[in-house]
């Protein structure tokens, strides 16, 4: 296993204030290669908070605590962050990355690093989450979890992984990626609104980034690691923010104060109920009682998937058994 060269990342707009708080955390952590990525302002009215936050990030780099890009003028959230990450990763294997408004916990730099190190010439892997919206569907809180759906609340990545990043108006309306989402997706309904989601993609979105990620992660057969807690918490629901707009929201969850040490896992499965709750509570626009009908019909084929799987992991270690004797 080779040593890794991990970069922590942190891309800002115009909230001073918060990019502050996630910097500091960081920081706190003991993280070294920190760089700070800066978006220009969008229109006249950005431009005080966007100039605070300049000031803010030179005085850092002038103190030597990170490396900062100011941007003069506006990039959009999705091609700031993919040219940032993508400019880490010219000097670094690996990424932590952390926009202005997620806030980190103690645990969150240890585990994406432990994972980083595990998992970097496995090829399967691309992306390393440090959410967890649903801990009561993880049963064991010593084992990493195995999704489709990479979160990307605070995150990390190698740059063997990246290399396969495009928002490419070819790949997005290639038969590979239709064929990718008939593979990931069983039902139809998750089926139809990836494919709905794409064909927005296609003439481009400078907004968005993480879609395009999914979509190439999922053309290459790749799997997101998810901790068993969550890790991170998103605090950017308000009127500054660029997509999540309000004053909370459901899926700004607190962080673990714990994180046990965790096992590699026997088997590389995805957690199929995990995927299914992140389908239906975060993305599926349908109404409840048709949320709760699928919702249904999922569990019950889970329930004959994951029977399957521990009937056919049982016979592996019969048959393994029986060579050791």
């Amino acid at each position: 296993m080779n040593q890794l060269r991990i970069a922590t990342l942190i891309v800002g707009f115009r909230r001073r204030e918060r990019l502050a708080n996630v910097v500091d955390a960081a920081l706190d952590a003991g993280q070294s290669n920190v760089l700070l990525s800066v978006d220009g302002p969008r229109s006249p009215k950005d431009v005080p908070d966007c100039d605070a936050v300049a000031k803010y990030a030179s005085a850092l780099q002038e103190r030597g605590q990170v490396h900062s890009i100011v941007h003069k003028v506006n990039l959009g959230c999705g091609i700031h962050i993919e040219r940032a990450i993508s400019a880490a990763l010219r000097e670094y294997d690996a990424v932590i990355v952390l926009e202005d408004d997620c806030i980190p916990s103690a645990h969150f730099f240890s585990f994406c690093k432990e994972m980083l190190l595990r998992y970097q010439d496995d090829t399967r892997i691309f992306h390393v989450s440090g959410n967890q919206f649903f801990e009561n569907l993880v049963p064991a809180k010593s084992l990493p979890v195995f999704c489709k759906y990479p979160h990307a609340w605070g995150w990390a990545t190698w740059r063997r992984a990246w290399q396969h990043y495009t928002r490419d108006p070819g790949a997005l309306s290639s038969p590979e990626t239709e064929w990718a989402i008939d593979a990931q997706c069983a039902l139809e309904q998750e089926r139809r609104y990836w494919r709905e989601i794409v064909a927005e993609l296609i003439p481009g979105r400078p907004d968005i980034w993480d879609y395009y990620w999914m979509l190439s992660i999922w053309r290459q057969n790749g799997l997101s690691i998810l901790p068993p807690v969550n890790l991170v918490r998103n605090v950017g629901f308000d009127d500054k923010a660029t997509h999540t707009l309000g004053s909370g929201h459901a899926l700004s969850l607190p962080v673990a104060s714990s994180l046990q040490e965790l096992s590699a896992p026997r088997v590389m499965t995805r957690h199929l109920p995990l995927e299914t709750a992140t389908f239906l509570n975060n993305l599926y626009p349908g109404d409840p009682p048709d949320r709760r009908a699928l919702w249904r019909r999922i569990l019950r084929r889970t329930r004959e998937a994951v029977v399957c799987l521990e009937r056919r992991v049982n016979s592996c270690t019969a048959v393994e058994s029986k060579a050791r004797h």
